[in-house]
């Protein structure tokens, strides 16, 4: 079995057979020998011993087909074709999924009515909660900081100004609301 599959990959080489190596530039010579039909596996070589070839016709039976015939999809009881989409590494999987499901439709107009496009699995509805649960915590920690900037300073325009002007603004109310109690180096600082 080995030296089918060492035959067979052997056969299909893709990858650099030379150069041309030139004054300005080095050009790699590349070819592609896959083998794209089951007639074109019929003369490989498996092995040779005592003058004898021996070819992966007379040991195997090659036929076209798929990869395993022997597996099967199946969704909600209706035999499938089960697509796993992956993203790519540097790439959002919120836009990546939102662009599958804008192409849902397009899909199916290509397709035959009878046939039904549905999604098994949706990972980012895990995702797109956690964002939720920040933009809510961050909403939630912005309005304690201005109650705490309220209770503090007992004023509502400073509350304000320290939310709508960062905080330079907020250590100018500090140092004119407070007055003298509060040395100007210490909110300075």
């Amino acid at each position: 079995m080995e030296d089918v599959r060492t035959a067979i990959a052997d056969t299909n080489g893709i990858g650099a057979v030379g150069a041309l190596d030139g004054n300005e530039r080095t050009i790699t010579i590349g070819t592609n020998d896959q083998v794209r039909t089951a007639a074109d596996y019929d003369p490989i070589v498996v092995r040779t011993a005592n003058g004898t070839v021996v070819r992966l016709s007379a040991v195997a039976s090659i036929e076209a087909g798929v990869r395993n015939s022997r597996s099967a999809g199946w969704f909600n009881g209706q035999p499938s074709v089960l697509l796993v989409i992956n993203k790519q590494a540097n790439s959002n999987v919120i836009e990546t999924v939102d662009r599958i499901y804008e192409l849902i439709p397009e899909i199916k107009r290509w397709i035959s009515p009878g046939i039904d496009i549905s999604v098994l699995s949706d990972r980012t509805k895990t995702i797109r909660a956690s964002v939720g649960d920040m933009q809510l915590t961050l909403a939630a920690t912005i309005m304690l900081v201005m109650l705490v900037v309220f209770v503090f300073l007992r004023r509502a325009a400073a509350t304000i100004a320290a939310r709508r002007d960062g905080a330079a603004v907020a250590r100018r109310h500090l140092r004119d609301d407070v007055g003298g109690r509060i040395s100007r180096s210490t909110i300075c600082r």
